[in-house]
């Protein structure tokens, strides 16, 4: 998949969240109603599964911090990476500024001054589907904002 071909999706996916955010599907979630602030993670989550079911498209939880800060955004297989939240630091200055809502590429220098946490995680099947014993909390909250911003998606 081309990385114009995942602009579009990532797009697609973002604009699906804006809306039903406009929408008053989020409206004290407590979970995504701020987005894109505070919600890199979350919508990575949602993006990354997005990408595996529809598109048969690998992705990678990845996440840095610099001082204080952390972010997350994916990987792709071919290193590739997507981050549809990085306009949540259009109001600072410095290094931490980038007001780009969606980004597709190789490492920019905003993303390589995060130190990664971890090795990045591959986002499977197992993130989002229930054992035996059912939901937990988080798995339900993730099922009920994908179900929703599915909805937005044309």
């Amino acid at each position: 998949m081309t990385e114009d071909m995942v602009y579009e999706l990532a797009a697609k996916f973002r604009n699906g969240i804006i809306k039903a955010n406009l929408n008053g599907e989020f409206k004290n979630d407590g979970f995504i109603e701020r987005f894109p602030n505070g919600n890199c993670g979350i919508a990575c989550n949602l993006l990354g599964r997005y990408f595996l079911e529809r598109y048969g498209v690998r992705s990678w939880y990845t996440s840095g911090q610099v001082r204080n800060d952390s972010h997350v955004w994916l990987t792709l297989e071919d290193e590739c990476i997507v981050d549809i939240t990085g306009d949540q630091y259009k109001n600072r200055s410095g290094i931490l500024f980038y007001d780009k809502p969606i980004y597709v590429g190789k490492m920019d220098m905003f993303h390589k001054q995060f130190k990664l946490n971890d090795k990045p995680v591959e986002i499977t099947p197992n993130d989002w589907t229930p054992d035996w014993l059912g939901e937990d909390d988080l798995q339900l909250r993730n099922r009920k904002a994908y179900e929703i911003i599915l909805k937005y998606i044309k």
